[in-house]
């Protein structure tokens, strides 16, 4: 499943890649037992040196974006012969290459260029390295996966979803609006934020019908946590109403009994699972009032 392994906040004046690689061993260290990296991919903003031997020392295969500089600008043009390039797709070439940058001293790395022509492909990403309207734009990147260059560009194509868990956390947990005036506050909810992704994230994929895996979270807390329920009193029992519809009570009424499974306080109570709706119920029991700080409770007999 999706799950954040590990997250942290930092000033808005940081440069993606300053403590990468701290940050990279700290996760390491979070990881669950027998579980391990199958992939690491990153954009431009990564493309550092000591973040790449730091893979390359713990043998974490990665996919990164290379910064188009002069000198890999000039590797793309001069060094890749034309008939290097193949085509792999309507308007979509690839080629690859193993260099080494003046940086690196000898180590020597494999890049993988993706070029498609703007005519057939008008919202394609990527850099343009020759100034010829309507011509191509590029991509480059830097690999230690051993595929063919069109793969790598394939599995590099898939960190785009992991941008639909960042849009959860801003828009549908909006963590991006929390600005306390402390920065370890500010952090802290940040954080529990994160941990609540993960919640939700597991609810959504051990109690919720298989047709809302794909659904965002803001569907899950609007559709089931907002308005998911009335409590109903029953002679001497309070039973629960699901809002749920008929053809997916009885899979999210399953999936509901994993609930108490270790957890303390939940197997203390009694849980007594249908799908059939009280005949009479005596009364639906309405929420309490809140009282807000500021106001004043009615103090006459």
């Amino acid at each position: 499943g999706r799950r954040l392994l590990w997250a942290v906040l930092r000033s808005g004046n940081s440069g993606s890649a300053n403590g990468c690689v701290e940050f990279l061993k700290q996760a390491l260290t979070v990881l669950p037992a027998g579980q391990k990296i199958g992939l690491v991919r990153a954009d431009a903003g990564f493309f550092e040196k000591r973040l790449l031997e730091y893979l390359e020392s713990e043998e974490l295969p990665y996919i990164i974006v290379a910064r188009v500089t002069q000198i890999v600008r000039k590797l793309v043009i001069h060094q890749i012969p034309s008939k290097a390039w193949r085509g792999v797709a309507r308007g979509i070439e690839v080629a690859d290459l193993e260099v080494s940058l003046p940086k690196w001293k000898t180590v020597r790395r494999r890049f993988i260029c993706l070029r498609q022509e703007i005519s057939e492909r008008p919202q394609a990403s990527g850099r343009r390295l020759i100034d010829c309207p309507g011509y191509t734009t590029y991509r480059v990147m830097v690999t230690s996966v051993p595929y063919a260059a069109e793969v790598v560009s394939r599995m590099y194509a898939g960190r785009a979803d992991s941008e639909n868990r960042i849009k959860e956390l801003k828009e549908d947990l909006s963590l991006d609006t929390f600005c306390l005036k402390s920065f370890d506050a500010t952090d802290a909810a940040f954080r529990m934020g994160c941990v609540l992704y993960n919640l939700l994230t597991q609810f959504r994929e051990t109690v919720l019908p298989r047709s809302w895996f794909e659904r965002r979270l803001r569907a899950v807390r609007d559709f089931v946590f907002l308005v998911g329920a009335d409590l109903i009193s029953q002679g001497r029992r309070v039973q629960i109403r699901f809002a749920m519809t008929e053809p997916d009570r009885p899979d999210f009424l399953r999936r509901l009994r994993t609930i108490p499974e270790g957890l303390p306080i939940a197997a203390q109570l009694e849980w007594s699972l249908t799908d059939q709706t009280p005949p009479h119920p005596d009364k639906i029991i309405t929420p309490m009032p809140l009282i807000s700080p500021n106001s004043t409770a009615d103090q006459s007999p």
